[in-house]
């Protein structure tokens, strides 16, 4: 039986490639990203997040097996708040509105993390504010680092959040966990590791 699934960041890198192998295997795929998706959402956006949960439940009514928050922006992005918005808030916001919908189908969520998340040196309080969803402090506070910051440290923040939501999201049924890739061979990166989901 086909399973239907919804992935932020769907239309390029890890995304489109993990689309592929599912839609090879005869699952639905729904796509949510800023351009060439069956969700078109701005992410980095609060309004964007809640059209895009609000376009997949009408798609998904019958609820989701999997959902993959992997729609992220790399440490090269300017301005570095872009980072935060859509690595960290972005994610967050679409695994909790969607939480409902994977539940009816006790469904999984795998998270788009990093190997960056575990490197040494992150800055305190930006994971701090991240952490309470202090999206303005968070977002203000990094403008004045640099872009590995805020990359890293919201992969970290995602990575750690991840864990403590895990527990209650299990008891409706939702399963939660995260992957953590290295460079991946994208558009913008011509070589080095690519990561996929078997």
């Amino acid at each position: 039986m086909s399973k239907i699934y919804a992935i932020t960041g769907g239309a390029t890198g890890i995304g489109a490639a993990l689309k592929e192998k599912l839609v090879a295997r005869g699952d639905r795929v729904i796509v949510i990203d800023i351009k060439d998706a069956d969700v078109i959402a701005d992410l980095s956006t609060q309004a964007g997040r809640i059209s895009a949960i609000e376009a997949v439940n009408r798609k998904a009514v019958d609820g989701l097996d999997g959902f993959v928050p992997c729609a992220g922006l790399g440490p090269s992005v300017k301005p570095y708040d872009l980072i935060t918005r859509v690595n960290f808030f972005g994610a967050i916001s679409l695994i909790e509105g969607l939480k409902p919908l994977l539940s009816i189908r006790k469904g999984t969520i795998v998270a788009i993390s990093s190997n960056s998340a575990s490197l040494p040196g992150h800055n305190k309080d930006y994971v701090k504010a991240l952490m309470e969803g202090k999206e303005k402090d968070a977002c203000e506070m990094i403008a004045g680092f640099d872009g590995q910051t805020a990359y890293g440290g919201s992969k970290y923040a995602l990575a750690v959040w991840m864990r403590k939501q895990a527990p209650q999201f299990m008891r409706e049924g939702v399963r939660m966990n995260a992957g953590a890739p290295g460079i991946t061979q994208t558009r913008p990166i011509s070589s080095l590791t690519v990561f996929c989901f078997c």
